[in-house]
């Protein structure tokens, strides 16, 4: 009878403990959605859809421009907007800088549910952890970027720009019409981005821009399934997901994601334990950079107990930036090629400032120098317009932990908030003329460098900001000026009508072709 009566007092404090949950949540939805119903609302949602449809990937650059170019746009000078998911499902959207600076300079989390979707692939590694192990894990790798250790990877800049121009080289050597070669740079491109992560990152030697592997297509495939996954909430559920065509697609790509990445992380762990050096390239330059690089601080870091991490932290930590330091970079680049092309002014000044400056520097063909990096003001300007204009990651999401109040408007605690960069860099005010390619923009002297702070945010901003953006901008510098003194640049007839496309990284509606013509010697 007392152990009876003891099972139905804790049934009962399960059940009362689980309707208190409930309304607990119940009152901090509803409270949500009250106070984000207060705020200015853009273009006019459906009453069912709210703006889904128009946050399609494919859609949502003309949702963007168009509605920065009606009405509603005029009518709302906060920089605060409400964006509706569906009927009750709300978030806000900041969109100027001194909107965006508060949540980029908060501490506030990843939303959980928007990043989620990429867990399967890349793990709870940086992009998505939050508190104490993000901090730890930032603290822990940022040495891994230091400039200092940025200055060692010149060389592996140049060698790797060096094999996609002998591949262009050869291309126009075999073909019939030497003067009009048609080369595909999104095809080459993240190839020869994810050769210099995994070179500079984790001193692993790879011929993946001869010999292509799979990993790039599946990055691909996994950025484009992630983001339409999110759009369809019927797949929001595992068990629904992984029995569709898409989500046996996904499970497909990650699993060749990360057979790529554990056999980086077991090669070098077998050479720790060994405490020998791979064979291949100049031993001596790449002990000194294993020494110091990302993938050996992951793998020796021990805790104040002593304890390492788990191959599982560390898989979650390479396949994160194995994605974030080829694929973004690879983004930015292949748009900055393509800008470029159209631009055949800009294009001439970039050539003729890398020509400078290898003269003055007396570099070898094919040759960069982290100083010589330092003197491509120009072309430094050319990819900075470039992330403005195809801002290489539009949004970034953060769920609040608290209440904030901004420009007379609470957000409250549990609302999902959205930084929208893309929106930011195409704000007339601060951008005149904002969907034309204009790298004076960026120009030290300019009256309109005094632009206010967070006006410009291509790699985010405050305590999360972009941890290799420097390595990043130094890769790009590189290819950008090897590549201009070799070939000109021009575009097909069929890709003047390239739009951008909004996933999680800015990725082009259709795969970019350029022509190259060898320039005279």
């Amino acid at each position: 009878m007392a152990s009876e009566l003891l099972v139905a007092v804790v049934i009962g404090a399960i059940a009362i403990l689980a309707k208190l949950d409930f309304f607990r949540w119940l009152y901090k939805t509803v409270r949500c959605i009250y106070y984000l119903r207060k705020l200015p609302l853009g273009i006019q949602p459906h009453w069912v859809t709210g703006h889904s449809y128009h946050a399609h990937p494919d859609r949502m650059f003309d949702f963007i421009t168009d509605y920065q170019q009606g009405e509603e746009y005029k009518r709302n000078p906060v920089g605060i907007y409400r964006n509706d998911m569906a009927t009750c499902v709300h978030m806000a959207g900041l969109e100027t800088p001194d909107t965006v600076a508060t949540i980029l300079k908060s501490s506030e989390p990843k939303n959980p549910y928007v990043y989620g979707f990429l867990v399967p692939w890349i793990g709870d590694g940086l992009l998505i952890s939050n508190g104490k192990k993000w901090a730890r894990n930032r603290r822990l790798l940022t040495p891994a970027f230091h400039f200092d250790i940025l200055k060692g990877y010149a060389s592996v800049y140049g060698s790797a720009v060096g094999v996609l121009l002998e591949k262009w080289r050869t291309a126009v050597h075999e073909s019939e019409h030497a003067t009009d070669v048609r080369v595909n740079i999104s095809h080459d491109v993240p190839l020869l981005t994810l050769d210099v992560i995994v070179q500079c990152a984790m001193s692993y030697q790879t011929d993946c821009q001869r010999n292509p592997n799979r990993y790039t297509d599946a990055v691909m495939d996994l950025v484009k399934l992630t983001q339409m996954r999110g759009m369809d909430i019927f797949k929001h559920l595992d068990f629904i997901y992984y029995r569709t065509n898409d989500g046996r697609r996904y499970k497909e790509a990650c699993d060749i994601a990360h057979k790529y990445s554990e056999s980086i992380i077991k090669e070098r762990r077998c050479h720790l334990s060994r405490a020998e050096v791979p064979s291949d390239g100049d031993d001596s330059d790449l002990e000194e950079r294993e020494k110091r690089d990302f993938l050996h601080i992951l793998l020796t870091a021990r805790d104040t107990n002593g304890d390492g991490m788990s191959f599982e932290d560390v898989q979650s930590e390479v396949d994160t930036f194995l994605f974030e330091g080829h694929d973004t970079t690879a983004s930015a680049l292949q748009w900055a090629l393509y800008f470029l092309a159209g631009h055949p002014a800009v294009q001439e000044r970039c050539r003729l400032e890398a020509r400078r400056v290898a003269s003055e520097q007396y570099l070898a063909v094919g040759e960069v120098t982290y100083d010589s990096l330092q003197e491509l003001h120009y072309i430094e300007q050319a990819l900075k317009e470039t992330m403005r204009l195809a801002t290489t990651v539009p949004l970034i999401h953060r769920a609040l932990t608290h209440d904030i109040n901004i420009k007379g408007y609470l957000l409250p605690k549990g609302a999902w908030v959205v930084a929208n960069l893309f929106t930011l860099h195409h704000e007339p005010d601060l951008w005149p003329d904002p969907m034309k390619y204009d790298p004076s923009r960026f120009d030290a002297n300019a009256e309109n460098e005094s632009r206010p702070a967070f006006s410009y945010a291509p790699f985010s901003g405050g305590p999360r900001n972009c941890i290799g953006q420097n390595l990043a901008m130094e890769e790009m510098k590189s290819a950008v000026s090897l590549i201009l003194q070799e070939f000109q640049l021009s575009l097909p007839d069929d890709m003047h009508d390239v739009k951008q496309c909004l996933y999680l990284v800015n990725k082009p509606s259709k795969p970019i072709h350029l022509i190259i013509k060898p320039l005279a010697e």
